[in-house]
């Protein structure tokens, strides 16, 4: 049996096909909502790695939707989780999908 695999090394879960179909679809503040929601759940239960995959994809769409607020506060935490993690080359394309067309305050 195949499995879709993303955001990290587990198995795609339904609500994740759920979001990543939402932001395929255009409805960017749906799909950011519920990648967001998906993303502070997993960081509250200390996957902060896969909290900061999902964050990636929040701000992406967050962005995509004009929010430019949200998107910099779910790819600012994607990053500081990236680079705890010591994956500096994720906290890059977490930058570079979040962070084209926003402005971020880093402080």
């Amino acid at each position: 049996m195949f499995r879709s695999r993303a955001l990290g090394r587990g198995v795609v879960g339904p609500r994740v096909r759920q979001a990543l179909r939402l932001l395929s679809d255009g409805r960017y503040v749906e799909a950011g909502e519920l990648f967001s929601a998906l993303a502070d759940r997993a960081r509250d239960n200390s996957h902060y790695l896969r909290s900061a995959h999902l964050g990636e994809q929040a701000g992406h769409a967050f962005l995509e939707a004009g929010h430019a607020d949200k998107a910099a506060l779910y790819a600012r935490q994607a990053v500081q989780q990236f680079i705890a993690a010591r994956r500096p080359g994720r906290a890059v394309r977490a930058l570079q999908t979040c962070g084209r067309g926003a402005a971020f305050a880093w402080v």
